[in-house]
């Protein structure tokens, strides 16, 4: 049994690693993208003819939204891990209720990259605003636009609801049972609760991204945190303590 759990653990710890990569390379490819291409690393629907020509003269985007669509291949192994540390014995809920409504989050996440590399690798590729299909281009990115930003979006989808659910599943799990580090669920809450302000956006659209960003920057910290936890082997199974030693390692 201990066995088996040291390998769950491992493969957790393994799957943070590269979830972890991923989000700050993404999130270091967005930076590039403000900075090359003068606008934020998302496509305003409304200015569509001017954001995709935006968009083809960038050759980080591509790159980039291929990592996000791809993230949630480690998501399944990563969410089972943090589950493993924070449930319970007999008290399953939280932890449950987090891994639920996480990988609705990343579903609804990966949906949302999954329409705007659509319009990365197929609309943008042959736009130039001047021939005669340009036209039907432009609804269809708008088409896929809309529908990508109603499946996640910084205060403007289904899917931030969810990413809003699991962290505060999360991170009260973490404050109540203790099996990883008591800052990562303050980053859990925190992270939560600017994903909340940023739907105050509906009110003042500014509001989005300055609430939204450093949100997502902190649900990163977090994804870190939990990883470092995991790959030191410093969590606690129900009803006992767990501890492994990676190859190499030795005790403190």
């Amino acid at each position: 049994m201990k066995t088996e759990k040291q390998l769950e653990v491992r493969l957790a710890a393994a799957s943070g690693v590269v979830l972890a990569l991923m989000l700050i390379i993404g999130f270091a490819a967005d930076m590039a993208i403000v900075l090359t291409t003068g606008g934020p690393p998302v496509l305003d629907p409304a200015k569509i003819a001017g954001e995709l020509l935006r968009a083809k003269g960038s050759t980080i985007w591509l790159a980039e939204a291929w990592i996000y669509t791809l993230m949630i291949v480690a998501v399944p192994a990563f969410v089972v891990g943090v589950y493993l540390a924070l449930r319970k014995e007999g008290d399953r809920g939280l932890p449950v209720l987090g891994v639920i409504a996480a990988l609705l989050f990343w579903t609804f996440h990966t949906i949302h990259n999954i329409g705007f590399l659509t319009v990365l690798q197929v609309l943008t590729a042959g736009y130039t605003g001047a021939s005669s299909d340009a036209s039907a281009a432009e609804v269809t990115a708008r088409a896929l636009l809309g529908f990508a930003n109603a499946s996640f979006g910084f205060g403007t989808s289904v899917g931030g609801f969810f990413l809003i659910g699991y962290l505060v599943c999360f991170g009260i799990a973490t404050l109540q049972s203790g099996g990883l580090p008591r800052w990562t669920g303050y980053a859990a809450l925190g992270a939560a609760g600017l994903a909340v302000l940023a739907y105050l956006q509906v009110v003042a659209p500014a509001l989005g991204p300055v609430f939204g960003v450093p949100g997502w920057m902190l649900h990163i910290a977090w994804t870190v945190g939990v990883t470092v936890s995991l790959l030191r082997g410093r969590v606690r199974m129900p009803s006992h303590s767990f501890r492994y030693e990676p190859a190499g390692v030795s005790p403190d």
